[in-house]
């Protein structure tokens, strides 16, 4: 009974967060995020990698694309992250030669 309960707060949560009950998905989706992001950050703030930099970005474009518009994983501390340390050059060269990199960023 207790196990039950603890798996209908685990469903309705994920609900919350991103409209669907299939734990699964959402656990492989947020994994999917999270590697985008954090296995990206940091070569891209001290390696000012701009394949790293574009992956940055592509994780908060993640949310949007029509596969994933459901999901919402973004939170202010990555947002931060990227305001402050992300080289703003290498974004100004991206967006110039992926402008389509620049209506799914901040």
């Amino acid at each position: 009974m207790k196990n039950q309960k603890k798996l209908k707060y685990h469903i309705t949560v994920d609900r919350v967060i991103t409209s669907h009950s299939d734990a699964t998905a959402n656990w492989s989706k947020a994994r999917e995020y999270a590697k985008l992001f954090y296995e990206n950050i940091i070569p891209a703030v001290k390696k000012d990698d701009p394949e790293k930099v574009e992956n940055v970005l592509k994780a908060f474009g993640f949310s949007e694309t029509q596969e994933h518009h459901y999901y919402s994983m973004i939170n202010c501390f990555e947002v931060a992250l990227a305001i402050y340390f992300l080289p703003d050059k290498i974004i100004r060269n991206l967006w110039e030669k992926k402008p389509n990199l620049r209506d799914i960023t901040l």
